[in-house]
């Protein structure tokens, strides 16, 4: 079984996974919402997390379509298998076939970044689309952060020396900081057409839902980051006092939406 360093076990996953529900899904409702779905389309949202984009879409294809949420750990998926909407425990990187295949949309978010075999799991879901069926993938920048507001510099020193030991630390565990921008790419190679991908990013003050998403991986990741020396105890407490401060804003993490369509033969 693949093995996340943002484990969904840990205490912080369910704050991350709300925060990242309130802070992109009305991107990704936008994004997804272009492509027509319709009553009796079949559908697979991979690394389902909370749930919200299941519903969403189970919404749209109604009981004559079929919605498959999936994921390595789906205990956060806030919903049972009822009628159209069914959730399974399934690990993409592995020989387990998917039944309801083939699907008229694939979408992830936030899911290949992580998977070393991103490349060949890419090939993979194009094999279980169907003629004309949409692969929609949303992975993050991770070589973008900047503050938009802070009262001194050493805020804003502090926040990228967080930013930029988080990032080597899942750089590290097999995560690619830039895979965000070669999804475009990949999907062409891969023999997808009516290509297209854009972004979304948006000030993160406290209490915010981006700021939701930084204080939980700050805090999932803080005996890993002071064990490691890239921060220290002291570092760290200022760092999580900054995220209940009204006055600094940092952007949130840049989402990249990319998506493509199967031929249709």
């Amino acid at each position: 079984m693949t093995k996340y360093i943002l484990d969904n076990a840990d205490p912080n996953a369910e704050d991350r996974m709300a925060g990242l529900e309130r802070c992109y899904d009305p991107f990704t409702f936008q994004r997804l919402g272009q492509l027509g779905i319709a009553p009796g389309w079949t559908c697979l949202e991979l690394g389902g997390g909370g749930g919200s984009v299941g519903r969403w879409l189970a919404d749209r294809v109604t009981a004559a379509g079929t919605v498959v949420v999936t994921d390595i750990d789906p205990r956060w998926t806030a919903y049972e298998n009822v009628g159209h909407l069914r959730v399974q425990q399934h690990d993409i990187t592995g020989g387990e076939p998917i039944a309801e295949a083939p699907f008229d949309l694939i979408h992830a978010r936030l899911v290949l970044i992580h998977l070393p075999t991103r490349r060949r799991v890419l090939s993979k879901l194009v094999s279980l689309l169907r003629p004309g069926g949409w692969l929609v993938l949303e992975e993050f920048d991770c070589t973008r952060a900047h503050v938009y507001r802070a009262r001194e510099t050493g805020q804003v020193d502090l926040f990228l020396k967080w930013i930029h030991a988080f990032l080597a630390h899942i750089a590290e565990a097999g995560v690619s900081l830039t895979w965000a921008r070669e999804v475009y790419q990949t999907m062409s190679e891969a023999g997808l057409v009516r290509l297209d991908a854009t972004g979304y990013e948006t000030a993160s003050p406290a209490g915010s839902p981006g700021s939701t998403v930084h204080r939980s991986n700050a805090s999932q990741l803080r005996p890993s980051l002071v064990a490691s020396g890239r921060l220290t105890d002291a570092e760290y407490d200022t760092l999580m006092a900054l995220f209940d401060d009204p006055t600094f804003t940092p952007s949130s993490y840049l989402l990249i939406s990319t998506q493509g369509q199967r031929p249709v033969m």
